[in-house]
């Protein structure tokens, strides 16, 4: 069987099982998927013999952008090609829906890296904050 990449149309048990497989730090990440799916954006898997072994989230496409929000690949298939072939299955579909350009947020290093080999540019970093609620009196 061959390496395929798709789009999912629904989040069945079966979809539940694979995708908690691929982030098993995420207990509650059907939740996740569903809000995504619900706000417009589309889960794409990347399949072999019938496992998924990675996933993204791909929003629609909003003044010629799109945004990948997430992509995660199993990792005792990372290094493979999995996460590359899912990259450019999604970037076509991109094209065909006329986007110009995507953007992806990369938290990690490893995550960094693997976006510059797959010949994307870092324009610009974003930094967070959690603030601490307190009363002034």
């Amino acid at each position: 069987m061959r390496l395929s990449a798709f789009p999912l149309t629904e989040l069945d048990p079966f979809t539940e099982d694979q995708l908690s497989k691929i982030f098993p730090e995420e207990p509650d990440i059907q939740s996740f998927w569903r809000d995504a799916i619900v706000q417009g954006s589309k889960i794409w898997v990347a399949m072999f013999n019938g496992r998924y072994l990675a996933a993204a989230i791909m929003g629609p496409v909003n003044q010629g952008t799109v945004e990948i929000s997430v992509i995660t690949v199993r990792e005792v298939t990372r290094k493979r090609g999995v996460g590359r072939f899912l990259l450019e299955q999604m970037e076509q579909n991109a094209l065909e829906a006329k986007a110009k350009e995507i953007c992806i947020l990369a938290s990690s290093e490893d995550a960094q890296q693997f976006l510059n080999h797959c010949g994307y540019q870092e324009q610009m970093q974003i930094f967070r904050k959690k603030l601490a609620l307190t009363t002034q009196g």
